[in-house]
């Protein structure tokens, strides 16, 4: 990008900067593929390939509108979305090519459609494509197996090919929520959220988790909104009513592990492990608390328990969950949860 802004510099004042150069006008396809990532509607392209300093220089002319102009008056946005296709235009069949950072000067639409151009011209041409970003919205389009992050540590620089979220966001890199999952309650919500940071984490950051109050407002949700197109959004019930849900709703839903609310559950593995939870809470009096708790109702049994504790609900959940998932199949179970979730949300765009 340097090079050429340079040589326009130089060449800002030369009217035939082009004269003796072959014009190729792009085909329709490539001016769609030009017109998806620079996200403008042109009449027409014409590129130009000027040797200079022992380099091909693409200089392009555009028509716009009733406008027209050239690399040399382009925004910088723009030419560096037009260098990065004809980097991939130009590009041989089984060739390597490294893109540093491409996602700069582009705005945030352009970026995501870059990756997405990017992922098109590597499967078409079997390119080995290295690109150095830190944009979210680039790498939203890739695969998972395709993704290495770099992080340099008090002990060195490492890859790593799962970075934890919170590392990502940490670099700047929020991937775009593409989903919404309505859950019952506050006591879904979380338990949704724990099984994806632990066991999807890059979904979890992928979703936004919204509470209905109820498995007939998720269906009824998901009824009101089954023609959206512009976001996903599915269900996730409680397991108590994987048998009575409809067959409508249960098209666009999944389920939470187990077949009673968790609070419920909670509460049968608190009383039944008092010293298992209390070595996770760091309390020795979790018998006498419960004594005080027995025969109340799971929802009131989890809040009390919340304030004899002086935690508040969510603050309760984790060390709860911790107590869940080290019960004999949890694991799986969650597991099954975020893998069916994710196929979900993913099979709508089919």
């Amino acid at each position: 990008m340097d090079i050429v802004l340079s040589m326009l510099a130089d060449l800002q004042a030369d009217e035939g900067i082009t004269s003796g150069i072959g014009e190729y006008k792009l085909t329709d396809d490539e001016l769609g593929e030009v017109e998806f990532i620079t996200r403008r509607g042109y009449r027409s392209v014409s590129l130009f390939e000027i040797e200079e300093f022992d380099r091909v220089i693409p200089f392009f002319e555009v028509s716009y509108g009733e406008d027209r102009y050239d690399s040399r008056s382009m925004g910088a946005g723009e030419l560096a979305a037009f260098l990065i296709w004809w980097t991939l235009f130009r590009a041989k069949e089984n060739s390597i090519i490294l893109l540093e950072e491409p996602e700069t000067f582009l705005s945030q639409a352009s970026q995501e459609a870059v990756g997405s151009h990017i992922l098109s011209k590597v499967t078409e041409k079997k390119l080995c494509a290295v690109v150095a970003t830190h944009s979210g919205p680039m790498i939203a389009p890739m695969p998972d197996e395709a993704l290495v992050f770099l992080i340099r540590t008090r002990e060195g620089v490492s890859f790593d090919a799962s970075a934890p979220p919170s590392l990502l966001t940490q670099l700047g890199i929020d991937p775009p929520i593409s989903a919404i999952v309505l859950v019952e309650d506050m006591a879904g919500a979380e338990f949704c959220r724990w099984i994806l940071e632990k066991y999807d984490p890059r979904l979890a950051r992928r979703i936004d988790v919204t509470v209905r109050n109820g498995e007939g407002n998720i269906a009824a949700s998901l009824a009101q909104m089954a023609d959206t197109r512009r976001i996903k959004i599915v269900g996730l019930f409680d397991g108590d009513v994987r048998t009575t849900t409809a067959e409508e709703p249960r098209a666009r839903s999944t389920f939470l592990p187990g077949d009673i609310p968790i609070e419920r559950t909670f509460r049968t593995l608190v009383t039944e492990n008092p010293g298992a939870f209390g070595a996770i809470v760091g309390r020795e009096d979790i018998p006498r608390l419960l004594a005080t708790l027995e025969g109340k109702e799971a929802h009131d049994w989890y809040h009390d328990l919340s304030v004899e504790l002086g935690l508040s609900r969510t603050q309760l959940f984790p060390p709860m969950f911790r107590l869940w998932n080290d019960q004999d199949g949890s694991e799986e179970a969650a597991r099954a949860v975020a893998k069916a979730l994710s196929e979900l949300i993913d099979g709508l765009d089919e």
